[in-house]
Order: structure tokens, then sequence, then C-alpha cells
């Protein structure tokens, strides 16, 4: 049976950039609509393109909205450790699929992640990488420092939560004390 010891949550947050990012188009559909108007064009014209710019918007911001603020947990418990978010799903990795682990800074040493999908804001990281080297990388932190495992697949579990050293006492007592 297994027993779960500890669940840590991370909840990820969009930066300004995306925000910006996300309110481009529609500005320009909105700018649109005004010009249209000016050159003559219908009022009916005019309201579907500023509601289109609204539901454009809307949408985007509800996407990345669900995407970021659902939480992501790390869960340590007797003989395993798993991830679950929406961006990664639920993944559970069991003491025997574990060849290593250590504490590491990404961006330090080998260390560098390239996104393949997920989400990356600088600090929060959720998401399926890939490391320097090729292999694949789940990861799952809000933190610059990790608990980096190493999977005997040659892929990486990256896990990091505010409450760093109970998270990694816990794994070194539970699941991987090597």
């Amino acid at each position: 049976m297994d027993v779960t010891v500890g669940i840590f949550t991370i909840v990820g947050s969009l930066s300004l950039t995306t925000y910006i990012l996300v309110a481009i188009g529609p500005i320009i559909l909105i700018g649109a609509a005004f010009a249209s108007i000016r050159r003559g064009a219908s009022r009916k014209q005019f309201f579907a393109m500023i509601i289109l710019a609204i539901v454009i918007m809307g949408g985007m911001l509800g996407f990345f909205h669900f995407r970021t603020e659902a939480p992501a947990t790390i869960t340590v418990g007797n003989g395993y450790v798993q991830i679950s978010s929406p961006e990664t799903g639920t993944m559970n990795f069991s003491s025997s699929q574990i060849s290593g682990a250590f504490v590491s800074q990404i961006g330090s040493g080998n260390l560098s992640l390239i996104r393949q999908h997920g989400f990356n804001n600088g600090t929060t990281r959720i998401g399926v990488f890939t490391t320097e080297n090729g292999a694949t990388a789940y990861v799952v932190s809000s933190l610059p420092t990790d608990l980096v495992i190493k999977l005997t697949s040659g892929n990486y579990l990256i896990v990091g939560a505010s409450n760093f050293t109970e998270m990694v006492t816990m794994f070194h007592n539970e699941v991987y004390p090597g």
C-alpha cells in the first residue's frame, strides 16, 4: 500500500509580458474597427469587430488562466514520488525507477532547460523540457534550486517547492536514500 508522506503545491502566475502579448491582437483589431468606422463602414461591422476583439481577448486570458492557475502538485510517498499538473498529467515514479538524485540550480552546469511544452515564466517551470544533453525532463518547480532526480530511463524529474528542505528530506527518507 502506497502511503503519502507529503504534498507540495505550486501555482504558476502569468507575467506582465504575457498579458501584453495576449492584448496586442485584440488592440490591433479594435484599432482597425475605429479606422473602419472613420472610412464609412457600418455600425454593425464596427460593433462586430469590437465584440470579436473582446471574445478573442477573453478566450485567450481564460485559456492562459486555466493553464497557469491550476495547481501543480508534488507528492512524496513511501517508495514513490508523483507529479501532477495540466502540463504533465499525473506521473508516478517508484524508487526502482530512480538511478540518482542531487540538488542543483537550473541553468548551472549541464542543467539548462529548453521548453517542449508547458509553462515557464522565468521562475516557475511546469511541463516537459529538454536538457542540454537531449534528455527529457519532467519539471514541476517554483524555485531556481531544485531536486533533480535521474531516472533509469535516462530522463529526469525536476521538482522544487517553497518548503524545499522538507521535500528533499522526505524524498531522502521515503523514496531514495542514496
